[in-house]
Formats: structure tokens, sequence, C-alpha cells
């Protein structure tokens, strides 16, 4: 599965209109685009990025998969797991709002990793803030 950069924003989107400094993997909602393994998918690389994580610092991230006998997923239970935005999925949520930023990643590195999107996504708001800091000084 790759990572779609239009999924992860949404993902992040929900931290932070919520009205808590939380959210409860209970209550999350799925975006209407995304089957449940995409959205899954998902919040595991946000995780694994540091992006989100548990609001008590374990590993639980609210996502427990059911097994068949034969040992294949066939669904998920959903705990009541608090999680939270972290400074590092603040930024590139900011980032990636960005119209400019968000079509310079989707454009240019559609078919990348995520860890590589977060990496081009500073670059290219540094060199934005750059162009403003410059202006202003001139």
């Amino acid at each position: 599965m790759i990572t779609n950069l239009e999924h992860t924003k949404e993902i992040l989107e929900i931290f932070k209109g919520s009205k808590k400094h939380c959210v409860s993997t209970s209550d999350l909602h799925n975006p209407s685009n995304m089957n449940l393994e995409e959205f899954i998918f998902h919040m595991n690389i946000l995780c694994d990025l540091n992006l989100i994580k548990n609001l008590e610092g374990g590993n639980d991230y609210g996502f427990r998969p059911l097994l068949t006998g034969g040992g294949q997923i066939c669904d998920y239970h959903i705990t009541n797991t608090q999680l939270r935005l972290t400074s590092d999925g603040c930024d590139f949520l900011e980032a990636i709002e960005q119209k400019e930023i968000f079509n310079k990643l989707k454009a240019s590195f559609k078919e990348k990793p995520l860890s590589i999107m977060i990496d081009a996504a500073k670059l290219i708001s540094k060199k934005l803030l750059k162009k403003k800091v410059d202006s202003l000084c001139s």
C-alpha cells in the first residue's frame, strides 16, 4: 500500500479540528473516501513517524486486528485509546495546509514514502520562509 497525501492530511485535520488536546480512537471517524485498511495503514504510518502519539506514551494506537482461525485479519477491534498530534505532526499539517506546498508534494512526491514527503515539506517551507524574510528585510 502506498501512502496517500490527501488521506494523511484528512486524518491530521481530525486532530486539528478537535476541541480537546487529544482524540480517542473510538471517536476518530474514518474519512469517507478511505476503506478501513487504508485508514489503519495511514494511522500506523503517522504513529511510526511520530506525527501522532498515544497520550500515555505507550505503543497502543487503538487498532487491534481480529484474526480468523487461519491467522488472517478479518476485522479490527477499536479500543478507547487517547492519541495526540505531536509537534512534528502540527508542523507537517501546517506545511501541507499551504496549497503551494501540498500541490508540489502531490505532483513531485506522490509515489514516495511519507518520511520523504515530510522532509520535502520542511525544505519547501524553509525556502518559502526565507523568501518572506528576505522581502521583509529589503
